[in-house]
């Protein structure tokens, strides 16, 4: 369509030419759509990645209280046993005094206490360094541990971890078919309407159709770009199925972690029973003079180990089992 405008010489020169144009995509070679379900995977990834790090976050707070809980009842047990040799320490002096005993149980008695003096503090320090540590991710002041013990959850669904993966591997899918559009005929819908002027004339025309854009020759780089997006697919791949297998192995390592704790629980608990006992016998021979001081120290030593060791034993279950049910969480 040519304006019958006719200027004095064959030339364009004083010509204008004003009016709007209007280009629609019609085809892309899939390109629109790739980038729109990449967008919509991106945003469940970071969803997962946010629940992820708050499960992450949970399981760390819990794994610091049920430490701190550790702590704090071996602390108990600690005093209890401090009590229980100044009692002895008071009693020694007492029977010294009326030469019923020689000083040097009292010199033990005494060695006794520092040592366990020395221990105490060590544990209410660790106690204060978990409390400073929950204090800066709580954003809240713990005053005390409650006794709390962590329960398995029955978790239906595949686990966070697992759902990162899978989206991570279609991401890569995505980005494959995306590098695809490249070798496509991109087609576009395209109208004009524009007005034509010069000498005081004008006239007005408009047009439309359907334009075709082909790349013939690119020197490599569309199938460049596809076979870097292939070898970044093939690479999550193997990495998904390592990161699976490797998740199934912590799952079953924690477990097996959780069985033996259980197992430890039980034994340290008739341990301890049988420890108060013979702390009991070794007190009776020791007052009617059957026994020496130091058999009846180790005998109290001994029952205080087997709370500490049980307290230790049951935190570090709990925190299994804390373990357990962030790697098997789900949103």
């Amino acid at each position: 369509l040519a304006p019958p405008i006719t200027p004095d010489i064959t030339t364009s020169e004083g010509i204008l030419s004003a009016g709007i144009r209007y280009q629609l995509p019609l085809f892309q070679g899939f390109a629109h759509q790739n980038a729109i379900a990449l967008a919509h995977l991106a945003v469940k990834a970071g969803e997962i990645d946010y629940a992820l790090k708050r499960e992450e976050l949970i399981y760390t707070i819990k794994s610091l209280y049920y430490q701190g809980l550790g702590l704090h009842q071996h602390k108990e047990a600690l005093q209890t046993h401090l009590q229980a040799l100044q009692t002895l320490r008071e009693r020694v002096e007492r029977e010294i005094a009326l030469g019923k005993r020689a000083p040097l149980e009292l010199l033990k008695v005494k060695s006794q206490l520092a040592q366990l003096r020395a221990r105490l503090e060590e544990v209410s320090n660790g106690i204060e360094q978990v409390k400073t540590r929950l204090h800066a991710l709580t954003a809240t002041s713990i005053d005390g541990f409650e006794p709390a013990q962590e329960e398995e959850r029955q978790i239906q669904g595949k686990p966070l971890v697992l759902q990162k993966l899978d989206l991570h591997l279609a991401q890569r899918a995505k980005e494959v078919q995306k590098a695809k559009s490249a070798i496509y005929p991109h087609l576009f819908f395209e109208a004009s309407y524009l007005g034509n002027f010069a000498k005081g004339e004008g006239a007005r025309l408009w047009q439309g159709g359907v334009r075709m854009r082909y790349t013939l020759w690119d020197f490599g780089y569309a199938q460049e770009r596809i076979q870097e997006a292939k070898i970044q697919r093939a690479a999550a791949i193997h990495q998904a199925k390592a990161q699976r297998a490797l998740l199934q192995a912590k799952i079953e390592g924690t477990k097996l972690q959780i069985a033996s704790l259980r197992e430890e629980v039980a034994a340290l608990k008739v341990q301890l029973d049988l420890a108060r006992r013979i702390e009991e016998i070794e007190a009776l021979k020791y007052e009617h003079g059957r026994s020496t001081i130091d058999d009846y120290l180790q005998a109290v030593a001994k029952t205080k180990g087997v709370q500490a060791q049980l307290a230790q034993k049951r935190s570090q279950l709990s925190t299994q089992i804390a373990y357990l049910n962030y790697l098997k969480a789900v949103r």
